[in-house]
């Protein structure tokens, strides 16, 4: 589970940086999104049973400022931080268990490296190579 996380995490975050820049075609909604509710269900003998967790995102302008996680009861479990260089490109994702840092080099990301907070030990490593100015090869090493 925690490895899945991880990764999640990581491809999140570089969605995130990839998604950033507007290209020709990209679909731009007329809205933020403001908050992503997951449904769990599974069946128990005849009964469905459903639990429902959520993220509400907050934003400042077009950046966002930070996701608070939510469990099915309803209480706040951990909340992300989003922080920005000057270029106002992702520089570090901070929260609950885990940091996530970008590197970037000539205006292209370089690589993200995801820390588990608890241990201050580098968990998964992304690093990008390019080629004629595109991504080439996207490395991912996950440690145990």
């Amino acid at each position: 589970m925690k490895k899945t996380f991880v990764s999640l995490l990581a491809i999140f975050a570089v969605i995130i940086v990839f998604t950033s820049c507007t290209k020709e075609g990209q679909y731009m909604p007329s809205k933020k999104i403001s908050e992503i509710v997951y449904v769990h269900s599974h069946k128990v003998g005849d009964l469905v049973v459903s639990t429902t967790e959520s993220e509400k995102w907050t934003w400042n302008g077009k950046m966002l400022s930070y996701i608070d996680y939510y469990n099915a009861d309803g209480d706040r479990t951990s909340t992300a931080l989003f922080r920005y260089d000057n270029d106002n490109r992702l520089e570090e994702i901070e929260g609950g268990i885990y940091n996530v840092k970008y590197d970037y080099e000539n205006n292209h990301i370089d690589d993200v490296e995801v820390v588990d907070v608890s241990t201050g030990k580098e968990v998964q490593k992304i690093e990008f190579s390019y080629k004629s100015g595109k991504v080439a090869t996207i490395d991912v090493t996950t440690y145990d």
